[in-house]
């Protein structure tokens, strides 16, 4: 288990949070865009909250770290090994959006949806060592969309609303264009960072050996 970075760490919970914090602030600025430029119609839901309200906000957790333990740990990092970071992101990305056809998602959507974000849940996986930063931030991206009632079967607190034209198309598809822009930068980023890395630490090893 430690192998493929599924043990617990003193760190775990902190990763988890931080990831938390990263995901809501990504939702609610998208939110916050498309609220301004796209819009987005926002309104309080007068049936917003009941008995299971609770439970059901906190089942993101485990059903976001199941998804995570399918995708960014053991097969994610067998991949890597196997094709680099370039290719399993990319087998990922396939992976994970065709996951979610079968859950009631369009083609379109799961792969503008989930399947860009999965390149955000790869790198922080890659660069973190281990599930508990991406699991947050799925959690935070998850808990933010739910508030405002863009999640099926979650009772929210508000409900948004948005024309069906071609701005607001634009709007929706520039925010996505932006996520999987960062997914690709951060992960290009830190292929070079490593590649940079190793070529400085092989050259030290090298004149440490032609020293002795």
């Amino acid at each position: 288990m430690a192998n493929y970075n599924l043990v617990w760490r003193k760190n775990t919970l902190l990763k988890f949070f931080k990831g938390l914090a990263i995901g809501a602030a990504a939702c609610a600025t998208i939110i916050l865009i498309l609220a301004l430029f796209g819009g987005l119609k926002i309104q309080k839901n007068p049936e917003a909250l009941s008995l299971w309200t609770p439970f059901l906000y906190l089942a993101m957790v485990p059903a976001a770290f199941m998804e995570e333990i399918a995708f960014r740990s053991y097969p994610f990092i067998k991949l890597i090994k196997a094709f680099g970071i370039r290719i399993t992101q990319l087998i990922v990305v396939i992976a994970f959006a065709l996951y979610h056809i079968p859950l009631g998602w369009s083609i379109l959507s799961a792969f503008l949806g989930p399947g860009i974000w999965a390149l955000v849940f790869g790198i922080a996986a890659v660069r973190s060592k281990g599930i508990a930063l991406p699991t947050g931030i799925h959690v935070g991206l998850n808990l933010i969309q739910s508030i405002f009632g863009m999640s099926k079967g979650i009772e929210s607190f508000w409900l948004t609303s948005q024309d069906e034209n071609t701005s607001s198309f634009i709007d929706n598809l520039v925010t996505r264009i932006l996520v999987l822009l960062a997914g690709i930068l951060l992960t290009e980023y830190y292929i070079r960072r490593s590649s940079d890395y190793q070529q400085a630490w092989n050259f030290r090893t090298k004149k440490s050996r032609i020293k002795s």
